[in-house]
């Protein structure tokens, strides 16, 4: 097949190969996502139990676990931003190829969202740890 063969959507096989590339990024991405959401909802059950129902818990633990229930959720908030539904194929313009610079911007702006999320969730965790620590004195 010759680069001037039109593909789907009326591509080139270059172009229709890289848009797939630029595709199958973007579900990295969302996969990664679903990864933190996960692992943030069960840290947000945890702090919960610690701060709700935990007796014997100081009232500094229980303060230090709220705040890190906060910022767990502001990473859940930050990595809302990266599943939001936006398709590949919204680039995708008959007769003119695709939006490279668009799904590449996207794309940037996803993993941008993304790692500012596990940023925070990291945050998160080590005041989690810190609230525990000070529980044990």
């Amino acid at each position: 097949m010759t680069e001037e063969q039109n593909g789907p959507f009326g591509l080139t096989e270059g172009d229709w190969n890289e848009f797939q590339f630029f595709e199958h990024q973007l579900g990295v991405i969302d996969t990664k996502a679903e990864n933190v959401l996960w692992v943030a909802s069960v840290v947000i059950v945890i702090s919960t139990l610690t701060t709700l129902f935990g007796s014997g818990v100081s009232r500094p633990t229980k303060i230090l676990a709220t705040i890190a229930t906060v910022v767990i959720l502001a990473s859940v908030l930050l990595c809302t931003l990266t599943i939001r539904i936006k398709w590949a194929s919204d680039f995708l313009e008959e007769d003119l190829g695709y939006d490279r610079e668009g799904l590449v911007n996207l794309r940037n702006f996803k993993t941008k969202a993304l790692h500012a999320s596990i940023y925070v969730l990291f945050a998160a965790l080590g005041l989690y740890v810190v609230a525990l620590v000070a529980g044990l004195f």
